[in-house]
């Protein structure tokens, strides 16, 4: 098991014992203190998103296996994917997928956090690279996560030595609103800090590979 697996499964654990906090600044309205979650008394359904097989996509195997790896901590546990598809692209995707973003449609992204509101899902997990979202940059994300009102923690599969002021930003953005990042090295967790300027509430590194800087 991959020791993103494991974060996210860690994270499974406290959603259990409600000692997830839904960040303050992912509030909408005046009063922006943060959202404490229940303990889990019930089924607890894990959203994940990102691309998934069969399209052929590094992403995709990822967040197949770990909603796979997610959905054997506990049989109260049901994880489900929205799957982003590209331009073009069409896919018989499994019945594990609930949810079809079409990458460029930027309605899509705030439709589909509307879909995960009112399910039963309490817990999203965002397999991020800039590529596989819509708009400048996959500034769409932003629609997605702005809208949710469960805990989302996103997974950065990349993190570039020499960002856009764009790519920034969206990461930024993302780091306020998400109860936890992930990424894939300690250099990445460095360069979060020290060049994108990012400051996540709760960040975790995975050494499922060494991407700190790479595509």
């Amino acid at each position: 098991m991959s020791s993103c697996a494991a974060c996210a499964i860690a994270l499974v654990h406290r959603l259990k014992r409600g000692d997830v906090a839904f960040p303050a600044t992912a509030r909408a309205g005046k009063n922006r203190r943060a959202l404490r979650v229940k303990p889990m008394e019930a089924d607890l359904g894990i959203a994940f998103v990102g691309t998934h097989p069969p399209r052929r996509c590094g992403i995709a195997t990822f967040t197949r296996d770990l909603a796979d790896a997610i959905g054997s901590v506990d049989e109260r546990v049901f994880p489900m994917t929205l799957a982003v598809t590209e331009p073009g692209g069409r896919y018989e995707y499994p019945g594990d997928v609930k949810y079809e973003i079409r990458q460029g449609v930027k309605g899509d992204y705030a439709r589909a956090a509307q879909f995960v509101n009112y399910s039963d899902v309490r817990l999203v997990s965002v397999q991020h690279e800039h590529g596989i979202f819509g708009g400048d940059d996959g500034a769409y994300i932003l629609d997605f996560v702005t809208a949710l009102r469960v805990p989302v923690i996103a997974t950065l599969h990349t993190v570039l030595k020499d960002p856009s002021d764009s790519q920034k930003a969206i990461v930024q953005a993302m780091a306020k609103q998400c109860a936890g990042i992930v990424v894939m090295s300690k250099v990445a967790a460095k360069l979060l800090g020290s060049v994108w300027r990012a400051r996540p509430q709760d960040p975790h590194y995975s050494s499922r590979n060494s991407q700190d800087g790479t595509p």
